[in-house]
């Protein structure tokens, strides 16, 4: 699957062996689904949530994305953890606590004669200086998504309510994952009852260049949605756009000022990405 036919503004954890929230979850407006072995999955737990998080799945479906984050390398569970789900109908696996794009690779070998997607999380000082090669590891890749909680504490720092500390690692993310052409992810919002500051967060992301962002409690989704979409007048503006530069091409044009608004390639290009987006949202929600 090609990352721009990926719809991703909201991909939302489910901790695999907690029956409730795995309903919660599929009835939820959300554009993805992740099903979480790894952290909020107690080590005695791994196998029960592999199964019931399977059978949860054999029994209903999702009209969204759905993909699994594996436990790490390190842990010794993540070729069983890949083998459990082989057979289901998912998105693709998320590898955790990426550094090196050797780690990614492992995993692409793992998925032979498969089409399944990727996705490295991005969670080490490592991982942030390494981003450009583990964008590129596999052809398998349609996002990078970044996990400030594990990475703040790789640099020993502590939490910043501006979101300063997290800055330059959001953008260099961003920068990577664009370059690649793959999607850009944000970091999950840890204050859940917080919407204030979600809808704070949300804002810098969109306009540092995020996709979509991670999120634990369904009632983030609509205010991550409102931030994630185009609004109305944005695609009036992106149709406007088009049509423009259908009138100056067939003048023989490139760019041109047209009632005061420059009409060239670079907007064109946006406008065509910003109404490709529209109509994944629009099919979403017909869903």
């Amino acid at each position: 699957m090609k990352p721009e036919n990926l719809l991703l503004r909201s991909m939302l954890f489910v901790p695999g062996h907690n029956r409730r929230y795995l309903q919660n979850a599929f009835a939820s407006h959300a554009d993805a689904l992740i099903i979480d072995l790894e952290d909020s999955v107690p080590f005695a737990a791994k196998q029960e949530a592999r199964d019931i998080a399977a059978v949860w799945m054999q029994k209903h479906k999702f009209p969204g994305s759905v993909f699994v984050r594996l436990n790490d390398a390190d842990s010794g569970l993540m070729e069983t953890d890949i083998d459990s789900f082989l057979p289901l109908p998912i998105t693709g696996f998320i590898i955790s606590k990426v550094s090196s794009p050797q780690e990614v690779e492992a995993v692409d070998a793992l998925l032979i004669n498969t089409s399944l997607t990727l996705i490295p999380l991005i969670e080490t000082a490592a991982a942030i200086l390494n981003l450009p090669a583990i964008c590129r590891a596999s052809s398998r890749i349609v996002a990078a998504a970044l996990g400030a909680e594990d990475f703040i504490t790789s640099l020993g720092g502590t939490y910043s309510p501006t979101g300063a500390n997290l800055l330059v690692a959001r953008t260099q993310l961003v920068l990577a994952a664009r370059a690649a052409g793959i999607l850009p992810i944000d970091t999950l919002h840890i204050r859940v009852h917080d919407l204030d500051e979600l809808a704070r967060d949300c804002g810098v992301a969109r306009e540092l260049g995020f996709e979509g962002m991670l999120c634990l409690h369904p009632k983030e989704l609509p205010i991550i949605h409102h931030h994630f979409s185009p609004n109305p007048e944005e695609i009036r503006q992106a149709q406007a756009m088009i049509a423009q530069s259908q009138v100056i091409s067939k003048e023989g044009k490139q760019v041109a000022m047209v009632k005061g608004t420059f009409v060239g390639p670079p907007l064109v290009r946006r406008a065509q990405v910003l109404l490709k987006k529209a109509a994944l949202i629009a099919a979403r929600e017909q869903l």
